[in-house]
């Protein structure tokens, strides 16, 4: 596991849709509250379906300081 950021100021920020009902919503309160609460600069969107793809993950590792994942019903 990586080690807590000490801020999210300035940082870009991978959020992993899981295409459920809802979730696409739930992530783009998400990305309003990270920029004006925390500071974030950038997001990077992805989608799955059952399990994130390798590929995928190695682009969140290469691109994003951080990810959260949408799990809606």
């Amino acid at each position: 596991m990586a080690p807590r950021l000490a801020t999210l100021e300035s940082k870009t920020i991978g959020l992993i849709d899981n295409r459920k009902r809802y979730s696409d919503v739930s992530l783009d309160h998400l990305q309003t509250l990270m920029r004006v609460k925390y500071g974030v600069a950038d997001f990077r969107y992805y989608l799955k379906c059952v399990a994130t793809p390798e590929e995928i993950m190695d682009s969140i590792i290469a691109d994003c300081d951080a990810e959260t994942l949408a799990v809606a019903v």
